[in-house]
């Protein structure tokens, strides 16, 4: 059997179906994105409030 790509690699990119697959994918890039900065962000805070701690029982 033949493979065939999908409309937003091949095909009318102006397309119903490649508008949708393109909103998907930025959806999804953005909620990844959402998701992995706002782990970041909770470990750097974790970090500052341990090294207040440690320096603040230090004194």
């Amino acid at each position: 059997g033949s493979l065939y790509a999908c409309s937003t690699c091949f095909g009318d990119p102006n397309s119903a179906a490649a508008q949708g697959m393109n909103w998907a994918i930025i959806s999804l890039l953005v909620t990844t994105g959402g998701v992995l900065s706002g782990i970041i962000l909770s470990i750097r805070k974790l970090a500052n409030r341990s090294k207040t701690y440690w320096e603040n029982k230090g004194a």
